[in-house]
């Protein structure tokens, strides 16, 4: 199974886990992490998703969440339509 997480995904891990939902959402993102380590999710990643997280203002959840970056198996670049879509 190939997978995209988005930044909310991602960063859902280092939210204050006080609210139910949060703590289940990172519960639930933590789960498939694992599989990625597992090997039974590809994780597939975007140059975007990078951008997205470097501009955390908070320092140690941006590491965080860029720490997680080298387990996508692979990342993704928009191509000119994308683009052209997005400045739209």
């Amino acid at each position: 199974m190939r997978i995209y997480l988005d930044a909310c995904a991602i960063n859902r891990l280092t939210d204050d886990p006080g609210q139910m939902r949060v703590r289940l959402e990172a519960d639930a993102v933590e789960l498939v992490f694992r599989h990625v380590l597992d090997g039974r999710v590809v994780w597939i990643a975007s140059s975007v998703l990078g951008t997205e997280l470097q501009r955390n203002p908070d320092t140690r959840r941006r590491e965080d969440a860029l720490a997680m970056l080298p387990y996508a198996a692979e990342i993704r670049f928009p191509d000119t339509a994308i683009s052209d879509r997005a400045r739209h």
